[in-house]
């Protein structure tokens, strides 16, 4: 009980902002999506596919959407913050537009409204957490299902059926469906990039022939977690709240929640029968280890091979760079983390470049270790821009040439 006061604590300072329209009683999946200077196009997918879900009715689920951005963007008018206007604007035509979806509208855009920093893990948790309230004022209470999404995706007719059905039939925690990527239609190197983000995502769970169709999370071997995408992660209100929510950190949010629940070794399951559809868009305003980070640089690499200004194609090594960062956060916590600990972390994970000028890495250094006195937002984000700055071209790479070459050819003759 004093977890669950802890974690919906800030919520009653917000009250002017909750949802109005109380949850249908009935209903038993919240999805939650972040929303942040979107274009509308987009969202008019997202909205649509889940309007025309098939054998649900409307009061089985609701779509809860978190338009955001900072509180300094608000007073300056910033682009992002007019385009996150007129999304607020388009969402409640949506209302009338849809009439057969549950859609509630979270303003965390306007002035009055809008926090500090912008940041999507403390979006995905104030959202998170309001949602969390709503189940437990109904009857559902800590077997609510919170389906957290990003706002460029689009859903097989059958996710939310499917979805209910297993966390009913399987006494779930946790689950997540097939993930396909959808390319924008100025993106070049589709089939190759296409490639490239199965391999950097290990392959796990996009739809691939004589794959089982259900899977379950296997904690005897080595396995990665199955919640693992911002984009494609479902999990119930209790292991939500004692994991804490949504970790507020610079980046990789989606990753760490996907981490905890899986220490939690939670009954997690991965079916295949329904399809998560994202845009695999290049985007460098994104965090460190973000996906649009992440398929920017993997763009990069093909271009390179593809005009012979490189030998080879390569990708993050995902699971050594998880590691590294385990390392150097523990060391922090310790009271360890110096040059030469930083120097040894990135030779054992095969770090591409080691022999950094000292001044460079003291900065990085500093800025990490600063997180322990200091876990606020914008000490992440100083943390987050010294590792891009120094360290982030040189992070350990896979070699995935052999697998991506021969489809670049292929692309040309589409």
């Amino acid at each position: 009980m004093e977890r669950l006061k802890r974690f919906l604590a800030p919520m009653f300072l917000e009250q002017h902002t909750w949802i109005k329209p109380a949850m249908s009683p009935p209903c038993r999946l919240a999805v939650v999506v972040p929303i942040y200077d979107e274009p509308l196009e987009g969202l008019n997918k997202l909205l649509k596919s889940l309007a025309v879900q098939e054998q649900v009715f409307k009061t089985e689920f609701e779509v809860v959407a978190i338009v955001n951005n900072s509180h300094r963007q608000a007073l300056e008018k910033s682009k992002e913050y007019l385009q996150n206007q007129l999304t607020i604007k388009f969402l409640k035509k949506c209302e009338k537009r849809f009439p057969h979806l549950a859609l509630r509208i979270i303003d965390k855009s306007s002035s009055d409204c809008a926090y500090r920093e912008n940041n999507v893990s403390l979006i995905r948790q104030r959202a998170g957490a309001e949602v969390v309230m709503r189940f437990l004022k109904s009857d559902k209470g800590l077997k609510g299902i919170i389906f957290f999404t990003d706002a460029d995706c689009r859903f097989s007719k059958n996710i939310i059926r499917e979805a209910i059905d297993s966390f009913n039939q399987y006494n779930l925690d946790g689950l997540a469906g097939a993930l396909e990527f959808e390319m924008e239609s100025s993106t070049i190197h589709n089939y190759a990039l296409r490639k490239a983000i199965e391999l950097f995502l290990g392959n796990n769970q996009t739809l691939k022939p004589y794959a089982p169709m259900i899977s379950f999370q296997d904690y005897s071997k080595k396995q990665k977690a199955i919640l693992s995408t911002g984009q494609n992660i479902m999990v119930t209100v209790e292991k939500f709240i004692q994991v804490g929510g949504v970790p507020i950190v610079a980046s990789a949010s989606d990753i760490e929640l996907g981490k905890r629940i899986f220490e939690l070794k939670a009954r997690v399951m991965l079916n295949r029968k329904f399809i998560v559809y994202t845009l695999a868009r290049p985007s460098l305003r994104t965090g460190l280890s973000s996906f649009g980070r992440q398929v920017a640089e993997i763009l990069r690499s093909i271009k390179q091979y593809q005009q012979k200004k490189s030998q080879s194609i390569k990708i993050q090594h995902r699971q050594l760079a998880e590691i590294f960062y385990s390392l150097v956060m523990d060391a922090s916590l310790r009271g360890d983390l110096d040059v030469d600990f930083l120097k040894a972390a990135m030779k054992e994970t095969e770090f591409e470049k080691v022999d950094f000028e000292t001044k460079e890495l003291e900065k990085v250094c500093f800025a990490i270790n600063r997180l322990k006195s200091d876990p606020g937002l914008p000490t992440l984000e100083l943390c987050e821009q010294e590792i891009l700055k120094t360290l982030f071209a040189y992070f350990p790479k896979q070699d995935i040439t052999d697998q991506v070459a021969p489809l670049i050819a292929s692309d040309f003759l589409v």
